[in-house]
């Protein structure tokens, strides 16, 4: 029975995965189990040899140590860790928790009688457990845990670095919330007291923040800014959305329009209005500069307004010199072929005297026609310049277009019976009579709508400062001609008063009825407005002055005497054709002439038979001697000289005191003036 327990024991004991085993005194193998085999040994083979060949050199000194603890009885040493070589030489890690064999047992060990002595030591058993596994755990569990101080000594660094990097941050946060509470002010007050206005809105319209300078330009104090809109400032509503559709596709946009006082007073801003996105409401903002340029506007204007008349007058001073020459040479001309139709006319049968007649006023039709271009271009006579109601002159221009014009155009006036000018009421209805076909012209066409043309005069006088007009300070009357026709753009607006300029096709029109007009106007100290747009008609208002000024009398009216004197009249004209047919015509009439050619020539007839010359008929434009010449060196022989000045030329405000008849003329009008001077 305790054989076949010892054998169960021992059976258990080798399938035990620990080495068990039992040493005797000196430590050799006295038992081993089978466990041995793993490492390469086998148990039977070992018994009797010594357990240090298996142990590890450098562990063999404390095995030894040990076994003499449990041979000696002191067990102080409960386990030891030393290494066995296996049959391969590779050193495996060990546990061995052994006891010394005593004949009496207990937890410590088994012992004959009562007394623990050394003289009964028999061996010592114990286990040996592979611990390899747990070193290499413990290994790894070490060296996790050195990589975990390592970590955490690096967090823990980081961690004081990330502290101290806050509280410098803090501090640094702290001293940038007092700089930008500074930068904030410094801004605030700068803003207030730009001398641009600053203007934050919504994009609906809705009003954040205006500086004092916005303020002050639209004329609001601060409560009556806090009930507007945006919309509230903007002259044309359509500026306000091209503004809105410019920031929403390019956000950034300058703009210079015109916008509302609160008074209600026009001015011109000049702006620059950014969309900027507010990250504190997720909201977008209008951020605007703006300028008044009111008055930089006002004189732009008037620099334009002063640079379009100074280039007018230079225009109509070039055409009026032109003019002047063609004038004297065309009129000249005109006198050759007028004087000999009037002498043909004397002899002619009378099939051929209404040929004659209708060439003759074929003439002075010509002649009129250069009068038309001496006067646009301000080189005319001023003619009979005095005070004399203005309705007489306009109700006169209306009846002849009445009698003229289409039936279908309408023909309306609104003249007050009281107003005067200071004019010549010849020129000034024929300057009424052209704006009055120049409105016909614009209305001739119209299909959409009755036609109609408003000839108003204003019944009270406009003062006007030196500033504000062409003519001098003083009382104008305003005279408007207002058509709903076809209007004009702005380039044609420039263009209207030149010379030749004309919108009618080639053959139709002359260009000279505006340019007339203007001359017209020019030459009563007034000047000419017009207002138009395509489609919208157009307004033309003539300024004239209303007061009396004194205006040199140049001209000598013809008289209406045609009775012929009798004389010796004496002829000096360079034009050989004028020069013989004027002296045929006043020898016809019973006058004994004498001719000369020019200037030189003449004088040497006067000096020969001054004392028997009663009147001296003398061309002003003559080659080597001009007739101011001729005229200045007749007086000085004899100052009591009477001289006619026969001329091509307008003279203008040119004093001779002299009378003046201008070319071409008829035989009357020569008669009828002889007769008066030598009366």
């Amino acid at each position: 029975m305790l054989l076949s327990l010892e054998e169960i024991c021992r059976d258990v004991v080798d399938h035990v995965p620990d080495i068990v085993y039992r040493l005797d005194g000196e430590g050799n193998i006295v038992y081993i189990s089978e466990a041995v085999r793993k490492y390469g040994y086998d148990p039977i083979a070992l018994i009797g040899s010594s357990i240090f060949e298996l142990v590890h050199p450098q562990d063999r000194d404390r095995a030894r140590f040990r076994i003499n603890e449990r041979r000696t009885g002191d067990r102080s040493t409960k386990s030891l860790q030393l290494r066995l070589v296996t049959s391969d030489d590779d050193a495996v890690p060990f546990e061995l928790r052994d006891s010394a064999a005593e004949l009496l047992v207990d937890a410590q060990g088994v012992y004959d009688g009562d007394q623990i002595r050394a003289e009964a030591f028999l061996y010592t058993q114990g286990v040996a457990r592979d611990i390899s596994e747990r070193f290499r755990l413990e290994a790894t569990l070490a060296q996790a845990r050195a990589r975990f101080e390592e970590r955490l000594d690096a967090y823990a660094t980081q961690l004081n670095q990330a502290h101290q990097q806050l509280q410098i941050q803090a501090h640094e946060r702290e001293q940038a919330v007092e700089r930008l509470e500074r930068s904030q002010q410094s801004y605030h007050g700068l803003v207030e007291d730009l001398p641009v206005g600053i203007l934050h809105s919504t994009p609906a319209g809705r009003l954040l923040y205006a500086n004092p300078q916005v303020r002050t330009m639209f004329g609001y104090d601060e409560d009556g800014w806090r009930q507007l809109q945006v919309g509230d400032l903007y002259e044309n509503q359509k500026d306000l959305t091209d503004l809105n559709t410019a920031l929403r596709r390019d956000g950034v946009t300058t703009f210079e329009v015109s916008m509302c006082r609160r008074d209600g007073q026009r001015i011109w801003v000049r702006g620059t209005t950014r969309l900027v996105h507010d990250p504190t409401t997720s909201e977008d903002e209008y951020h605007g500069v703006l300028e008044d340029i009111t008055e930089r506007r006002q004189m732009e204007d008037e620099r334009r307004r002063l640079e379009d008349q100074l280039r007018q007058a230079q225009r109509m001073e070039a055409v009026g010199q032109l003019t002047a020459g063609i004038s004297h040479n065309f009129n000249n001309m005109l006198q050759g072929i007028s004087g000999n139709l009037q002498l043909a006319l004397l002899d002619a049968p009378e099939p051929l005297q209404g040929m004659l007649r209708d060439a003759d006023r074929v003439t002075h039709r010509a002649a009129e026609m250069v009068q038309q271009m001496v006067v646009f271009s301000r080189h005319g006579s001023r003619g009979d310049f005095h005070q004399q109601r203005l309705q007489p002159i306009l109700i006169s221009a209306l009846e002849i277009c009445r009698e003229t014009f289409d039936r279908k155009i309408v023909l309306d006036e609104s003249i007050s019976h009281d107003l005067e000018v200071v004019g010549d009421a010849t020129l000034l209805q024929q300057a009424m009579v052209n704006l009055l076909i120049n409105a016909r012209d614009a209305v001739a066409d119209m299909q959409s709508k009755a036609p109609q043309i408003v000839l108003q005069a204003r019944s009270h006088a406009m003062m006007v400062e030196p500033t504000d007009a062409m003519g001098r300070p003083g009382v104008y009357a305003c005279i408007e001609v207002r058509d709903n026709g076809v209007g004009m753009d702005t380039n044609t607006q420039r263009r209207i008063f030149e010379p030749f300029f004309s919108t009618k096709p080639v053959g139709q029109g002359t260009g000279l009825g505006l340019a007339t007009v203007y001359g017209i106007v020019s030459q009563h100290g007034g000047w000419i407005e017009c207002d138009s747009s395509p489609g919208q008609g157009t307004t033309f208002r003539v300024f004239v002055p209303s007061e009396q000024s004194p205006v040199k009398q140049t001209l000598v009216s013809s008289p209406t005497s045609t009775d012929p004197g009798l004389g010796t009249l004496l002829i000096i004209d360079d034009e050989d054709l004028v020069r013989d047919s004027t002296a045929r015509l006043l020898e016809r009439s019973g006058y004994r002439i004498l001719t000369a050619a020019n200037g030189e020539r003449g004088l040497a007839l006067f000096e020969e038979h001054g004392a028997k010359i009663d009147l001296v008929l003398l061309d002003l434009s003559m080659p080597t001697m001009s007739g101011h010449e001729v005229l200045v060196r007749l007086r000085r022989m004899q100052p009591s000289v009477r001289v006619m000045i026969l001329t091509g030329y307008a003279i203008g405000d040119v004093d001779f005191d002299a009378a003046v008849l201008r070319k071409p003329f008829t035989i009357a009008e020569l008669e009828s003036m002889i007769t008066e001077v030598l009366r």
